[in-house]
């Protein structure tokens, strides 16, 4: 497996607070049958503006101790952008991360409500020719109030990327049932950690996938699960 959305990297967001708690993540991520993650440290203006660099030095660093220990274990670059107006001109001047520098962008949006320029943004995005993913869904009112527009963001060319810790209730019940319905209508495309720290997800992974399997059976899971990711990594179409 491949993680696509998580905060290993130490001291630059709320993630991973030292290298050792990002040896950590990785051992336990490791530990459950992931082969690498693309690291995707928060880009929210004013207040994480991390650049391509800084999360390199990071990544270099993490890799050393991993050579190390002898831990055989991928990390590719990415950034999870919070919603802005200038975003497109800070992605198109590489100040922010697309993810393993492919076409691939992890879009993050305000909880409470949708922002008015949201399809606006996801539009230009699609335009220059990337292709955003919309990170944890299910955890959105405006999507937990509306499907339908879930779907219609999907239609629209966005994909999909809930948080496997939604499906035990890591985000409350509304984000377990959302996430379930999502799964249901063939509107996800991946699943991923967005690990902080090693907790609770980890040790339930497996319950976790097994879930999934159920909901939206073999052939969508092995897709989610295992091909998609990839995919992104490599910089291919889904489809």
């Amino acid at each position: 497996m491949l993680d696509i959305h998580s905060h290993l990297l130490f001291d630059l967001d709320d993630g991973a607070i030292d290298i050792q708690e990002s040896v950590n993540i990785i051992k336990m991520a490791k530990s459950i049958g992931f082969e690498g993650m693309i690291a995707t440290p928060h880009y929210k203006q004013n207040e994480y503006c991390q650049t391509p660099d800084n999360i390199i030095k990071r990544i270099d660093a993490i890799k050393f101790r991993l050579k190390q220990e002898d831990i055989k274990f991928n990390i590719y670059i990415g950034n999870e952008i919070y919603i802005f107006p200038e975003m497109c001109e800070f992605i198109q001047n590489g100040d922010i991360a697309k993810l393993n520098n492919s076409r691939y962008i992890l879009v993050e949006t305000p909880r409470q409500e949708k922002v008015l320029y949201l399809e606006d943004i996801l539009f230009k995005i699609r335009n220059m020719g990337y292709v955003p993913i919309l990170a944890h869904p299910e955890r959105y009112e405006y999507i937990q109030k509306d499907i339908k527009y879930a779907k219609k963001l999907v239609q629209s060319g966005v994909l999909l990327q809930i948080n496997a810790g939604s499906l035990i209730e890591m985000h409350g019940k509304k984000a377990k049932s959302t996430a379930k319905k999502l799964l249901k209508n063939s509107l996800v495309s991946f699943v991923a950690t967005d690990c902080h720290s090693v907790g609770k997800m980890y040790f339930e992974y497996e319950n976790i996938l097994k879930k999934i399997k159920k909901i939206v059976g073999e052939e969508r899971y092995n897709k989610i699960i295992f091909d998609n990711p990839r995919r992104v990594r490599d910089n291919l179409e889904i489809v």
